[in-house]
């Protein structure tokens, strides 16, 4: 979203290469010989090529102040998986250089544009990139399955700052709070944000990523098809904590499921799609 309001402002353009605000990506290993750079919108729909994850050690660890530094230390040792707009694969290190990105082309914090542009405008005030002392207060703890017991020492040691993963894991927010962005993503809420024929015709750039097209990939947001039910969304995860919100325009209807643990029966993004499908069906009937 926060590439999309500087594409609208003219900040930025899809095609762009992202070598044109990250130039550090030019050190990305095993590039495919005589491919043309990648652009924002290969990074923003997955089919950059980029690899998932960096080769760099301790990459998921570290303060908010340190993010754009770890990015631009990892990426000599990432390598390119696949030739680029050729194949989906979900890379955390193209967020993450994506955001940097954002950061360089907006003038200022990829942090404080996200808080200023959107968390603000939707009145998602219990939302941000660090935990204050009301977030810590409520916080519900993340758990790993350690020797067959709950163990918190990596989400713990992560509350304290997840390294690379800013634009691509660190928001920290509620049930409650997810609703506002849900309820944006459903057509309402205020439109300073974003032009509403600008945010529909974003829901109709998607690949899909599988070949029974039963999943895809947009700018930001992932494609669920269940039956005949379209859900737009996406997941997230970090130690010790998952989360979905998926939405269905149609019924109007979206749906936030939030766990506080790995290794848990209960996934979240299968739970809040199979959700949304039985109440969008019923809705229909």
């Amino acid at each position: 979203l926060a590439l999309l309001q500087l594409v609208e402002q003219g900040k930025m353009r899809l095609t762009d290469p992202i070598e044109k605000y990250v130039p550090e990506i030019k050190q990305v290993q095993k590039k495919f010989e005589g491919t043309p750079p990648i652009t924002l919108l290969q990074v923003a729909t997955m089919h950059s090529g980029l690899s998932r994850e960096p080769g760099c050690a301790n990459h998921s660890v570290g303060p908010l102040s340190a993010w754009q530094k770890i990015v631009i230390d990892c990426l000599p040792q990432t390598t390119y998986a696949n030739e680029p707009g050729t194949t989906y694969l979900y890379s955390n290190i193209g967020y993450a250089s994506l955001g940097l990105a954002i950061e360089r082309a907006g003038g200022k914090p990829f942090t404080d544009q996200v808080t200023e542009r959107i968390l603000k405008p939707l009145g998602m005030t219990r939302s941000a990139f660090e935990p204050n002392a009301s977030i810590m207060h409520d916080l519900a703890h993340g758990y790993r399955r350690q020797n067959d017991k709950p163990d918190r020492s990596a989400p713990d040691r992560e509350l304290e700052g997840r390294g690379y993963r800013v634009p691509n894991g660190a928001l920290f927010s509620t049930g409650n709070h997810l609703t506002k962005f849900v309820a944006w993503e459903l057509g309402e809420g205020p439109e300073g944000i974003l032009p509403k024929a600008v945010q529909t015709a974003n829901y109709s750039r998607a690949f899909f990523s599988n070949p029974a097209m039963t999943s895809g990939y947009g700018v930001g947001f992932m494609i669920s098809r269940r039956g005949n039910v379209v859900m737009l969304g996406h997941g997230g995860s970090t130690a010790g904590y998952h989360s979905s919100a998926m939405v269905h325009h149609p019924s109007k209807l979206g749906v936030i499921v939030l766990r506080n643990c790995d290794s848990c029966p209960v996934d979240a993004g299968p739970v809040a799609s199979r959700f949304l499908e039985r109440l969008a069906t019923v809705t229909k009937q």
